[in-house]
């Protein structure tokens, strides 16, 4: 399974005598298969057996660093992003008296080169997720810009044969995926009446490349 996340739900507390104490959770985390992802949660601790519901939320007020970037990436909000098959250690520092620090291991497992992406199974989620098949966008009743979906994704055959095979527009290059059409509009690489819907250096956009690079099954 390509998209299965394991994580050790293990948290040690970080103590010192100035400053707020807080804990990680998970402080051992492993991602097991391409694109995996898994969101840290960072809690103030308000005494000795750990945060409560009255403990403030750190996860977007601390720095996050990987030490080993090329295995495992981390957004500012405290995501990890699966890169590469090995181990890595990730600083979780406050901003607080020059920063209280915990060392967060990772494990990354199960990544392949050609992993199997399935338009009904990835990609149509992806599509719903961000928008794009809603009634207000490429699934009104006569699509937008000459592209049409369907409406939440009911029928996603349908949808496939618009994105990959439509004769009137080339939507999609199976050579130069990050070039095609349907993926910088959305990143608006070039203009597109829907607004900005994707970022180039997100997961889902990984995803959409590595389906066509598979050649959009």
């Amino acid at each position: 399974m390509w998209f299965l996340i394991f994580s050790f739900l293990l948290a040690a507390p970080v103590v010192a005598a100035d400053g707020p104490r807080f804990q990680v959770t998970p402080a051992k985390a492993s991602l097991v298969g391409n694109f995996s992802r898994l969101q840290l949660v960072v809690s103030e601790l308000t005494n000795g057996n750990g945060p409560t519901d009255r403990s403030n939320d750190l996860t977007r007020t601390v720095r996050y660093t990987s030490l080993n970037p090329e295995v495992v990436g981390v957004t500012p909000a405290g995501e990890l992003q699966a890169r590469h098959n090995g181990t890595a250690r990730l600083e979780v520092r406050t901003a607080v008296d020059g920063g209280q620090v915990q060392l967060v291991e990772v494990t990354v497992s199960g990544l392949v080169d050609n992993p199997a992406i399935g338009f009904r199974e990835q990609v149509g989620p992806i599509l719903s997720k961000h928008g794009c098949n809603s009634g207000s966008c490429h699934a009104a009743q006569y699509g937008k810009g000459g592209f049409k979906l369907s409406v939440f994704g009911f029928d996603p055959g349908r949808d496939r044969t618009a994105i990959v095979r439509e004769r009137h527009q080339r939507r999609v290059s199976l050579v130069s995926p990050r070039d095609s059409l349907f993926l910088r509009k959305p990143t608006m690489k070039v203009p597109h009446g829907g607004g900005h819907r994707l970022d180039g250096d997100s997961i889902d956009h990984e995803i959409l490349v590595a389906w066509l690079l598979s050649g959009a099954p």
